[in-house]
């Protein structure tokens, strides 16, 4: 005679493992998806981040150049001075 209440708790075993697996795969897509959202975000910020990198050492370079420039001056003058 088949025992109905075993074969209840295999059903309600199998229901309750599909169940796992599938809320597993949502989940697990969700997750990669939240992944690829934020590798896009990354790497928008790390271009934001070049951008003013490149911007701010322009600016540096510029000041360099023209510090380098009035000290040269500078140095001209001092030794015209000298020669006197």
């Amino acid at each position: 005679m088949i025992n109905y209440a075993a074969l209840i708790v295999i059903a309600l075993l199998i229901v309750i493992g599909c169940l796992i697996y599938f809320k597993n795969k949502e989940v697990r897509e969700k997750v990669e998806e939240t992944h690829e959202k934020m590798k896009e975000e990354v790497q928008k910020v790390k271009k934001e981040l070049e951008a003013k990198t490149k911007e701010k050492l322009e600016e540096i370079k510029e000041d360099v150049k023209k510090e380098t420039k009035d000290l040269v001056e500078k140095a001209k003058k001092e030794i015209k001075e000298l020669k006197k």
